[in-house]
């Protein structure tokens, strides 16, 4: 069964292990705590063998984690938000405390204050210690402590026990930002979710296939038909070392192309995605050629097969040395290893999306690929971002934004200083 250790501050890890007796027929639930925050990464390194995915309590210990060690199974957390400090302001309200003077520690601020105008409460005298990564619970003691000091009707929400104890024991008035039970189910069942696929995607089988780029020039420029044996005989020993690494097995399918069999599990693990690249790296070193990789994964040879097949014809079209992956949900992802790296469906059964297509005359998949490109860096972007990420020129990029402006999908809402020399680039709000 699937194993999940849950990690964090004592009171938080008997909520989440209180809910999760909700979930014993889907998984085994061990629980760690801690006295002091900064215990986490120890914790987590100790017992990360011992577990599918890994739950932590808060943001706080999650951050310590992620910062400074390299998990490569699930790792999710509970955010301290929404239904959390609704509960919390009716616990200051019922105590007949002043919710407009408040300061709030490790929470959005944004949220706090939205939370605020809608429930129509002045925002003016709330305060709020945001952070990046890990945070000292004497700091956060001390931001309350000074505010408290200038009005003595000022409370203090924070979502650390230890800097809650440090305040009681001080006399202010503290509350604690507890964990509800909506939200703990939510991320118990992403843990479960995310872990389970982590299994499926570590047994099912996975197949790579490398195609030669430009191999037919390579023939053209070699001397003999020997130099062209030799070339592939040299892949196929450096294939084969790589084979080794990643436990898989090799297969030439002819004049330019080799299969590579092994397990998804295999190809997840982030040292031999590194291995991978070097792989590329040295193929083109000593052999002076680049290869083009498509990795599929599926519950049969042939359907993995398949979606490496569709992963090279991507790879192939974008240029020279790329990877792509293509998953059972047919979901692509490439080029592997590179900042423009994007993920999107294959599939063309969504219906407002090829309403998008159908208006604007671009292609199904481009528009999926504008749409991650949007989930991963926003949906404001210049024509040069655009064709960067979508691996064209600038100008047909220009051409894009133009159409989906023509149909309502962007709008120009700026502009941005190309420099001394040209135009400045128009900068354009996206809503795919």
């Amino acid at each position: 069964m699937l194993q999940i250790g849950l990690i964090g501050a004592a009171d938080s890890i008997e909520a989440i292990l209180d809910v999760s007796r909700e979930y014993a027929e889907k998984a085994v639930f061990t629980s760690y705590t801690y006295d002091r925050k900064e215990d986490t990464l120890g914790l987590v390194r100790n017992h990360l063998s011992e577990f599918d995915a890994i739950l932590l309590s808060g943001r706080v210990p999650y951050n310590i984690v992620s910062s400074q060690l390299s998990v490569e199974k699930p790792m999710v957390y509970v955010p301290h938000n929404g239904s959390c400090i609704y509960r919390t302001l009716w616990e200051i309200k019922a105590a007949g405390l002043s919710l407009e003077d408040v300061s709030f520690d490790t929470i959005n601020e944004q949220e706090i204050r939205e939370i605020y105008r809608e429930l129509g409460i002045e925002d003016e005298k709330i305060n709020v210690y945001e952070y990046d990564g890990d945070i000292d619970y004497e700091v956060l003691a001390a931001f309350h402590k000074t505010l408290f000091d200038k009005n003595p009707s000022h409370v203090a929400v924070t979502c650390l026990l230890k800097t809650y104890d440090i305040l009681k024991e001080r006399g202010l008035p503290v509350f604690r930002v507890n964990l509800t039970k909506s939200l703990i189910r939510q991320v118990i069942e992403t843990a479960i979710y995310e872990g389970n696929n982590m299994i499926l995607k570590a047994n099912q089988i996975a197949v790579a296939i490398l195609d030669i780029d430009d191999f037919k020039k390579h023939v053209k420029a070699s001397t003999s038909e020997y130099e062209i044996q030799k070339l592939k005989l040299k892949l196929n020993e450096l294939l084969l070392d790589y084979a080794k690494v990643v436990e898989g097995s090799v297969f030439n399918l002819g004049t330019d192309k080799f299969m590579l069999f092994t397990t998804g599990g295999a190809l997840e693990d982030r040292e031999n995605a590194r291995e991978r690249e070097r792989f590329l790296e040295t193929v083109n070193r000593q052999l002076g050629i680049s290869v083009s990789m498509g990795i599929g994964y599926g519950k049969t040879a042939y359907e993995a097969e398949l979606h490496a097949k569709i992963g090279v014809k991507h790879a192939k079209e974008v240029g020279s040395g790329c990877v792509f992956a293509v998953d059972r949900l047919k979901n692509i992802t490439g080029p592997l290893g590179h900042d423009e790296s994007l993920s999107y469906s294959y599939q063309t059964d969504n219906k407002a999306n090829d309403k998008v297509a159908s208006q604007t005359g671009l292609s199904v998949k481009n528009v999926q690929k504008i749409q991650s490109i949007i989930s991963k860096q926003g949906n404001k972007m210049t024509s040069k971002e655009l064709a960067f990420y979508l691996n064209m020129t600038e100008r047909s990029a220009r051409r894009i934004l133009t159409l989906l402006s023509e149909k309502d999908y962007a709008v120009a809402i700026g502009e941005e200083n190309a420099g001394s020399k040209g135009r400045p680039r128009i900068i354009y709000q996206l809503n795919l």
